[in-house]
């Protein structure tokens, strides 16, 4: 069996508990998720047992398993663990003179920990000599993952590596700077000198228990980590990487969901923004019988649909912007809270589906020519089927409009830029960690609702990449982190052409 370094403690997570559950079985359960060990043999049984009492280095954990059996299969208790460290139920110290320096909790059954024996305190330096001959090659360095950082969790800093899928918990200011420090390539024996003051047998272990955790990595003679070298990692930015990480099961052990962690402490925003002060812009409401009659096919709708970015010299009218905006946007039915039937917060019905019906995004539409609406910024309130202006400052209207202009490619100047802006904790009141991410969803589905809707009018729409939620933030006086920008559409009439139409699969030029 291969040995344990003697700095390496293990303890189960908080929360965790063992309890008996049969002859041969042990129940570890930590809420909602209950595992059961089966046909453990006595030496197995009495390490686990053991670790429920509290912290052991595993040295001891095989002592306590060999006393109890004198033929004690170390192996399985060696697979045990590992099993429930691949469930978060189990944690790795690093302790060095009865002070733990380092925790490291695996949030993923990815996770593949490889704790090395810890490396000696480098010796006193000696009095200098005479030239020698050349030294022989330096010791491997290693490197900080670019995926990992620093955070502060409640009173703990933590250090975390979405590719190792490990969480790390600092117990000393000092380990701050020895990570930072490591963000150069340097070599393990040479980490003493990066924080004075500490122990040197603590520093050498608290650097091998994170290259164990998979924080710190092999570099080569250029500074470069396999993860810099991989053809995949070099084409994923850190931010990307963490928002996936950190929202999909399987990936991260954060409580994910619709939890309502907030229920009872902070109460949800409605389901209807309160419309701000300014003119109002009364919008014309379609005969949706009559559209349901007339409409083409959705078949051939979806067939027809592409991004069209070039608008005609004639504007866009009222009477259609009102019928686009009733399409996709209205509030067809809101409903109130009713705590006896589980609904915590208030909803809503829309043309176009939102995960738990929370509808967090607000429309904003900008007018540069519409036939019956003025030039400017004005938010559209579903329920009233109304617009109001925000503002009507030119410049800030040209500037939103310039955006759209080159981030669909400078084809033409658009006619109106309606912008998608989620009130962030419409979501996030419900669900945790998964709140953005169906954000993003939610723009997605709006998107389709929209192209399929200008399609269907003859008008032309294009949903876009990016857009500057600075700027929003400057024309509307919203705090970005409360209501910001996460999508724009472009709408205009298109050119007074005849629209193609669809080409056979696998002919001419992809379009989007």
């Amino acid at each position: 069996m291969s040995s344990h370094p003697g700095y390496l403690f293990l303890s189960l997570a908080p929360g965790v508990s063992v309890a008996p559950a049969g002859p041969g079985a042990l129940a570890v359960e930590r809420p909602p998720r209950r595992i059961v060990l089966k046909l453990l043999d006595d030496g197995t049984a009495a390490g686990l047992r053991r670790l429920a009492r509290g912290p052991a280095g595993r040295a001891e954990l095989d002592r306590v398993a060999t006393r109890a059996a004198s033929a004690a299969d170390l192996d399985r208790l060696d697979l045990e663990l590992a099993r429930l460290a691949a469930k978060s139920m189990l944690e790795f110290g690093c302790v060095v003179n009865g002070d733990e320096l380092l925790r490291a909790a695996p949030v993923s059954e990815l996770a593949r920990f490889c704790f090395p024996a810890a490396p000696a305190a480098p010796a006193a330096p000696a009095a200098p000599a005479a030239p020698a001959a050349p030294a022989a090659a330096p010791a491997t360095k290693v490197r900080l993952s670019r995926f990992a950082y620093l955070r502060r969790s409640g009173d703990d800093v933590v250090l975390e590596s979405p590719t190792s899928y490990a969480r790390v918990t600092l117990a000393r200011p000092a380990l701050g700077a020895l990570v930072a420090a490591f963000a150069v390539p340097r070599e393990p024996r040479a980490a003493a000198a990066l924080v004075p003051g500490e122990d040197p047998a603590a520093v050498q272990a608290a650097v091998a228990f994170l290259i164990g955790a998979g924080v710190l990595a092999e570099a080569d003679h250029d500074g470069a980590t396999a993860e810099d070298r991989s053809a995949w990692a070099r084409q994923r930015e850190f931010h990307d990487v963490v928002a996936h990480v950190g929202s999909r099961a399987g990936l991260t052990d954060h409580p994910m969901g619709a939890t309502l962690r907030f229920k009872g402490t902070i109460t949800p925003e409605p389901a209807v923004k309160e419309p701000a002060p300014g003119p109002r812009v009364p919008l014309p409401r379609p005969d949706m019988s009559r559209l349901a009659a007339s409409d083409p096919p959705l078949a051939r709708v979806m067939e027809a649909r592409c991004s069209r970015r070039e608008h005609g010299s004639r504007p866009i009218t009222v009477d259609q912007l009102g019928e686009f905006l009733y399409r996709v946007g209205r509030i067809r039915a809101v409903r109130t809270v009713d705590e006896r039937s589980g609904r915590y917060y208030e909803s809503s019905s829309r043309p176009y589906p939102s995960g738990g019906a929370i509808y967090d995004i607000e429309l904003y539409v900008t007018v540069r020519c519409c036939s019956g609406v003025g030039p400017g910024l004005y938010h559209y309130d579903p329920l009233r089927h109304e617009l109001t202006l925000v503002s009507d400052r030119l410049e800030s209207v040209r500037r939103i409009l310039l955006g759209a202009y080159v981030g669909s490619g400078r084809v033409s100047e658009p006619q109106t830029v309606i912008t998608l802006a989620s009130r962030f904790t419409r979501a996030s009141w419900k669900y945790e960690a998964i709140a953005y991410s169906l954000t993003l969803k939610n723009v997605g589905v709006l998107y389709e609702a929209m192209y399929l809707a200008a399609t269907a009018m003859g008008l032309a729409g294009c949903g876009l990449g990016s857009g500057d939620s600075s700027l929003f933030s400057q024309v509307t006086g919203l705090d970005p982190l409360v209501e910001s920008s996460v999508g724009e559409f472009m709408l205009g009439a298109p050119p007074a052409v005849p629209v193609p139409s669809p080409r056979p699969a696998g002919r001419g030029r992809e379009v989007s």
